[in-house]
């Protein structure tokens, strides 16, 4: 389906709109009547069972520390972690949004995250709450939030006491909102309650949600939506950010679109229309983003026939990071051109800040008979890209550079479409560069959403010659559903399983899959239920298979390397190899039960099937617990280089002069007249730092450096340290490591060079190191 056929299916819905608002009057008229006649009305209900066990409870799990159990119909989904485990279900339709646990017992703020956590909870919403072994160590600045659920009384308890809770995050009073806690060495606090469904506080039309993240559905979901809706959703996220769509469940009449999911850049169907969804076109399974920090998201049945509807996660995200001509992580063979000057000028230096190196010339030159050149990227995979940078070709002898040009994006490489601001007949002729070197950023006000990008120049100094950079974000990298359980117990398959730790089990942050003793080539399989893109797996040991035995030796099961397999039938597999390799790829696995090893594909995998075959394990059973993941990372710039972090929140030891300051410390800082192009400390030693406040709890992952442009000057190695409070510092230590971190430096003047944080410096995590500031420290310069 084009673009215009969409468009005009959903003026069509638009224009529809009164005749559905007299269908639904209709429909008042004849629920009323029914109502009226009836004699009882029996609503939909949930099972739920609450089972809260203390460390020292009587009558708990035998041979464990107490465990937390939460079912919904029979199904249990606690996180069965120490401390207070919450499961959010929808209080219309019994879907389950959300499965947490926050260490109360052990991490210092798992309390104020439990607060964050229950106060994001809006609407009608039903909490379930068990403590697991024990929640009152730092859990009080929790306990106004569980009171404004429904809790009562002493919520926080005393030492190793069970907790458990069903309450309401919606309007009025509810009789079925519950309490029971016990003190230590009793019994187990538990509830059975049965729960009505009710769609009171459900608004089909015009709702409008605001925070970081949210889940939308259609009506009755996951049963068959009715005929004749007609539902808008304006989701609304800070400022700064865009909106970024997923659907995890998707069906709707294949042979009729006028069933169908449309998605407006903006608050109302007067902006540009995204896509279009429906059966026969589904959206992608990498999502779909905003331009801008709001998405309109518009359902419509009509009145024959309906399926099962769907089910899509939005969050806030920054989606302006590189891409990867610049780093490398788009391959030479993805870049490609209409023509080549000569082989010393190819598409693979097209790549931003290339630069010119003997005969190597710095960029990309066309033919000088090419009259319609252009240089294409394969980003790979669907991705949303939001802004392009360009330069002009970095030569001694040289001065060539594009001056104004156009863009063009394929979903498949063969039928491309121009690329046009909102409400424009014409192609938008971007602006390029006017020197050689000066990189020249342009930002999309409407986001490409595709897989293939061409630049088209359309003017240009003396030849067709750049260097370019994309920026957005590159699909394919969110959890895709074991640990939320969005994947389903039967889509996990084993070679074989011990008694008390079934495939299930194997998800990350629950209990774990166990091996039988026996099995000596053992394997774990997951159906992801569709084709999907994989980008990177993660690994944990076995949390809680020896406690179900001998707890003294629970610790010790893990998988200490594996090999991945994959398949699109579940009976034909491939080993996964990367690029260039004739071998398969041997992953490290972990060195303890808890910690989470995940590992990036170089190369993505494309299939329905993945399968783990462990190769080397800890302890005398195999045993693992995993996560696939297949959209959005955390790895955008935070806006050093943007000039989103202000000069003021840039310090550092000392500077040589006035001329060579903090602010200076930019990427790609470019000397100019008097001012140095980069930061130069007083002296050379390493007492010496650098110092970045981000104003509020961040997330590294990355750290990319360069040294001064302009001079041979550079640091070589450097340490990093962080701080909640600018006062008491920590040093960086990499996992695995037994001493502070090392992080490799620079080279040279001018290249980028990257040092990916393995654990990340993460906020408000006891597990990681977290805070608001990073301090860097040369450990080893050149001048």
């Amino acid at each position: 389906m084009n673009m215009g056929t969409n468009t005009q299916m959903c003026n069509n819905i638009f224009n529809e709109e009164l005749k559905m608002l007299l269908w639904k009057a209709l429909s008042l008229i004849s629920l009323l009547n029914s109502f009226l006649s009836a004699v009882s009305v029996t609503a939909p209900a949930l099972d739920v069972y609450i089972r809260s066990e203390g460390y020292s409870d009587r009558g708990k799990t035998s041979f464990t520390r107490g465990i937390a159990y939460i079912k919904v119909n029979g199904k249990d989904y606690s996180r069965h972690g120490r401390g207070h485990n919450v499961v959010v279900v929808d209080g219309a339709t019994g879907v389950i949004l959300s499965s947490k646990v926050f260490d109360t017992h052990g991490k210092r703020y798992a309390g104020d995250n439990l607060r964050d956590h229950l106060k994001s909870i809006k609407g009608n919403k039903i909490v379930l709450v068990a403590v697991q072994e024990d929640g009152s160590q730092y859990s009080s600045s929790a306990v106004n939030a569980l009171k404004m659920l429904g809790a009562r009384g002493s919520v926080r308890g005393s030492y190793r006491s069970s907790f458990a809770f069903v309450g309401y995050a919606g309007t009025g009073q509810q009789a079925w909102v519950k309490q029971k806690q016990n003190n230590r060495y009793r019994r187990p606090s538990e509830i059975s309650q049965k729960i009505p469904l009710s769609s009171r506080d459900y608004k089909c039309q015009n709702q409008t949600l605001q925070g970081d993240n949210g889940v939308i559905y259609s009506p009755n979901y996951p049963e068959r939506y009715p005929d004749g809706q007609y539902c808008m959703w304006k989701i609304m996220v800070k400022a700064s950010f865009q909106v970024a769509l997923m659907f995890t469940h998707f069906s709707l009449q294949s042979e009729n679109n006028t069933d169908a999911v449309c998605l407006y850049d903006g608050t109302n169907q007067t902006e540009k229309m995204l896509a279009v969804f429906y059966g026969g076109q589904p959206p992608p399974r990498n999502g779909i983003y905003s331009s801008s920090n709001s998405l309109l998201v518009v359902f419509r049945s009509d009145e024959n026939g309906s399926f099962y509807g769907f089910q899509a996660s939005y969050s806030a995200v920054k989606c302006s990071g590189p891409l990867g001509m610049e780093s490398g992580a788009i391959l030479d063979a993805r870049i490609s051109a209409s023509s080549r000057m000569n082989n010393n000028s190819t598409p693979r230096q097209a790549r931003l800040n290339f630069i010119e190196q003997g005969s190597k010339e710095g960029g990309w030159s066309s033919l000088v008979n090419d009259r319609e050149p252009w240089l294409q990227v394969d980003l790979g995979s669907y991705t949303t890209v939001t802004g392009v940078a360009t330069q002009g070709k970095n030569s001694s002898k040289l001065r060539q550079w594009i001056t104004t040009y156009t863009l063009q994006f394929s979903y498949d490489g063969v039928i491309f479409q121009l690329y046009k601001e909102p409400d424009k007949m014409s192609a938008k002729v971007l602006h390029g560069n006017q020197d050689s070197d000066t990189v020249v950023y342009n930002k999309l006000i409407s986001p490409i959403n595709a897989r293939y990008i061409k630049l088209l120049p359309v003017t240009w100094h003396n030849h067709t010659s750049l260097r370019m950079e994309l920026y957005g974000c590159q699909g394919c990298s969110s959890p895709l559903g074991m640990e939320s359980q969005v994947i389903s117990d039967s889509q996990i398959t084993v070679s074989t399983q011990w008694y008390y730790n079934p495939p299930k089990s194997a998800r990350l942050n629950l209990g774990g899959w166990v091996a039988y003793s026996a099995n000596r080539r053992p394997w774990l399989q997951v159906d992801l239920g569709t084709y999907s893109t994989v980008t990177s797996v993660a690994t944990q040991g076995v949390n809680w298979f020896w406690r179900s035995l001998w707890p003294w030796h629970h610790y010790n099961l893990w998988i200490v390397s594996y090999n991945l397999q994959y398949s699109d039938d579940g009976k034909a597999f491939n080993f996964y190899k990367e690029p260039g390799e004739t071998l398969p790829k041997v992953f490290n696995g972990n060195q303890d039960y808890l910690s989470v090893v995940r590992n990036k594909l170089k190369q993505s995998i494309t299939a329905r099937y993945i399968r783990f075959k462990p190769l080397r394990w800890n302890g005398y059973r195999v045993g693992m617990r995993t996560e696939i993941y297949g959209c959005l990372e955390c790895a955008v710039p935070l806006g050093m280089e943007s000039g989103s972090i202000s000069d003021a929140q840039i310090t550092a030891s000392s500077q040589s002069d006035g001329n060579h300051s903090p602010v200076q410390v930019r990427l790609h800082f470019q000397a100019e007249g008097s001012k140095a192009g980069g930061w130069s400390a007083l002296t050379n030693d390493t007492n010496q730092w650098l110092q970045v406040d981000f104003g509020s709890y961040t997330r590294v992952t990355q750290v990319a450096t360069q040294g001064m442009n302009g001079a041979d000057e550079w640091v070589t190695r450097y340490k990093l340290q962080y701080s909640d409070n600018g006062v008491n510092y920590k040093f960086y230590q990499k996992t695995g490591d037994n001493s502070v971190t090392e992080l490799r430096g620079n080279r040279d003047r001018d290249e980028v060079v990257y040092n990916t944080l393995r654990p990340s410096l993460k906020a408000r995590d006891g597990s990681q190191a977290g805070g608001t500031m990073a301090k860097i420290i040369p450990n080893g310069t050149y001048v």
